[in-house]
């Protein structure tokens, strides 16, 4: 439980960097969030602290929500907030911090799970529930769909596959990679690294091999399909069937296939073998008979003989292959001390200072009456 007293320091006293640090808290810029982590998580306490947030709940599209598994809540709120606001969270700090609260306060997920994540260009959120869930920009994304090779999940790979994840704020604290010490307890550190790792990676196996195909679109010209027509094999261009694949509901990479090329004209097939193009269900059929481990050597030359061909560098290819199979950007904790719970510094006080005389919070949902100069005392 938190109560909340007034602060027996008189401003005059703090020390210059708490002086920034509260400042900044008041004004709250891009820039300030970046060298104050730990604004990101009392900004989300301020939002929390939003009564517009809060009667969400009261909007008939969430009726029926306590009865949905979290991944539906998070979805029902994904399509609301969607339909009611315009901001772009890969690039703006206020639109994680508001899915974070709105995932807390609406969809009930417990603060617990939630971590945010900032790189020098984007942010989003990585939730703890089921195998993880990333919440980028206007897109909740899966493991199956980080993986699933679309124009979609392409777009929510950029930012952890490019770019290095410099901040992280959780409940328990806080990690920069610019500075030496944070509060970010080690145990939900280590669980959290273990989760993300998790999900950024996968087993190669037909359907991701495929995926991976559909991914690279400079590489489809290599790649052709069989299939049969007429009682007999005929062949068709890898990048004429991901063609198709972009207004119908069916997929080339699972069961639906059948449906795929029943839908595509007989024209676009042919009846020999295009020459110096990987036949993909060779690809498919070799692991289906044969495990890969793509951190094995012997299992990557053995997978890049498959890839021989005359259209692509066999070698570059497999390298594309194991990148897109394991994005293993996870913060790096070198130089940085993870302290314990006692040590942790607490957000509550620059929630205040985030909502203290606003008209508005940060984003403009909510209008919170001013609070008193106050700081908190916490008790177990």
């Amino acid at each position: 439980m938190c109560i909340f007293v007034a602060d027996p320091h008189p401003m005059s006293l703090i020390n210059r960097r708490e002086l920034e640090l509260k400042s900044s808290a008041y004004t709250l810029s891009d820039m300030e969030l970046f060298i104050f982590p730990e604004l990101m998580y009392a900004l989300l306490l301020a939002n929390i602290m939003s009564p517009r947030i809060w009667k969400w709940r009261d909007d008939k599209w969430f009726d029926g929500l306590e009865k949905m598994k979290p991944y539906r809540r998070v979805l029902r709120l994904k399509q609301y907030i969607m339909d009611h606001y315009a901001f772009n969270l890969d690039l703006d700090t206020w639109g994680l911090t508001l899915y974070a609260a709105a995932l807390f306060i609406v969809a009930k997920i417990p603060l617990s799970k939630i971590f945010m994540l900032a790189t020098p260009l984007h942010s989003q959120n990585y939730v703890d529930i089921e195998d993880g869930i990333l919440t980028n920009n206007r897109r909740l994304v899966t493991k199956p769909m980080w993986f699933n090779g679309t124009a979609i999940s392409a777009q929510a790979r950029r930012a952890l596959e490019n770019e290095r994840v410099t901040i992280i704020a959780h409940e328990s604290g806080w990690m920069h990679t610019f500075y030496k010490n944070a509060t970010l307890d080690k145990k939900n550190y280590d669980d959290f690294s273990a989760k993300l790792k998790s999900f950024l990676q996968t087993d190669l196996n037909e359907e991701i091999i495929g995926n991976f195909v559909r991914h690279r679109r400079d590489l489809q010209k290599c790649f052709q399909i069989r299939w049969p027509l007429r009682g007999a094999d005929h062949y068709l261009p890898a990048d004429r069937a991901f063609a198709y694949e972009q207004d119908s509901s069916f997929r080339l990479t699972d069961a639906t296939r059948p449906k795929l090329m029943a839908e595509i004209d007989d024209d676009e097939f042919l009846p020999q073998p295009i020459t110096g193009c990987i036949i993909l269900n060779d690809l498919e059929d070799f692991l289906q008979n044969e495990k890969i481990d793509l951190a094995d050597p012997s299992s990557l030359t053995l997978l890049t003989e498959k890839f021989s061909c005359n259209c692509l560098d066999a070698r570059m290819a497999i390298e594309q292959l194991v990148k897109f199979c394991r994005v293993a950007r996870t913060v790096r904790i070198a130089n940085v001390d993870l302290c314990d719970k006692n040590k942790k510094h607490s957000c509550q006080s620059l929630a205040l200072y985030c909502l203290r005389e606003k008209p508005y919070i940060a984003i403009p949902f909510a209008a919170p009456a001013p609070l008193p100069h106050a700081s908190p005392i916490c008790t177990q």
